[in-house]
């Protein structure tokens, strides 16, 4: 291809060819695996240059449309976030940020009740952040990101700051002005808890077994004397929003147990 490419060099049907040659660079690139080395790893910026020497010597040629294409998936923005779903309050904890072609990343933490978060739980991608710009912000940042020009997706870690116990939304935006029109937007849920639990899981006729064990998030020791309620949780269609009814309530025993008798 690369033979051909030079010997058409001076006739617009040469793009073609380097398109092709782009394609195959391209394909490559996809092998990247950054923990195996960097085999790969700059395939997709090689099949950038060929694009654009193609577009710049016949910017009307079919194989310039097809760079160009090329081009647009090359530079695609993309990014997600994982954080867990429950953590330590006033405890910084971590968050893992897998991105591609974005330097910079905008963040929020917007407070919100356990209602709230049902409610935004369960509305559309629109609707979901003209609603949580509604709710008061905790705190505002910007996060840089180590890009080094490979075009590649990477995956890294950032710190998220100590957190009162409550229910939260962590938004991210690729802009500063947070909007849903040419941006993407992320909202991980967040509740902050000291308490976790444990349910022993089925019998041996695969029915739920309803025991379970309050413990302390930190140290993992079982909280005697907790306060437990439970309740049926469903959904209002009529209202989009959902419903808790009260069932019973129960105290942990000195190991952090409460057995459940209410049907779940």
């Amino acid at each position: 291809l690369i033979a051909e490419e030079k010997l058409y060099s001076n006739d617009s049907s040469s793009t073609q060819i380097s398109y092709l040659l782009a394609q195959h660079h391209y394909a490559l690139g996809s092998n990247y695996a950054p923990l195996a080395g960097n085999a790969y790893k700059w395939e997709y910026k090689t099949a950038l240059e060929i694009c654009d020497a193609a577009i710049n010597k016949f910017p009307q040629s079919l194989g310039a449309q097809n760079c160009a294409a090329l081009k647009q998936s090359i530079l695609q923005k993309e990014f997600t976030l994982t954080a867990e779903a429950v953590v330590v309050p006033e405890k910084p904890f971590r968050a893992g940020v897998s991105f591609r072609n974005i330097d910079t990343m905008f963040l929020r933490i917007v407070k919100v009740t356990p209602e709230q978060m049902d409610m935004i739980e369960v509305m559309g991608y629109d609707e979901k952040f003209t609603a949580l710009e509604k709710y008061p912000v905790l705190k505002s940042w910007y996060q840089l990101l180590p890009v080094d020009g490979d075009y590649q997706n990477h995956f890294t870690e950032i710190k998220i700051d100590e957190l009162p116990i409550g229910s939260y939304y962590l938004v991210v935006s690729e802009n500063n002005a947070f909007t849903s029109s040419g941006n993407k937007l992320i909202a991980q849920e967040l509740c902050v808890s000291n308490l976790s639990y444990i349910a022993t899981g089925s019998d041996y006729n695969n029915n739920m077994n309803k025991d379970f064990y309050v413990l302390d998030r930190t140290t993992g020791k079982p909280v005697k004397g907790a306060s437990v309620q439970t309740f049926r949780k469903e959904y209002d269609y009529d209202k989009r929003v959902y419903k808790y009814n009260a069932l019973k309530s129960y105290k942990t025993d000195d190991n952090g147990l409460f057995s459940v008798s209410d049907p779940l």
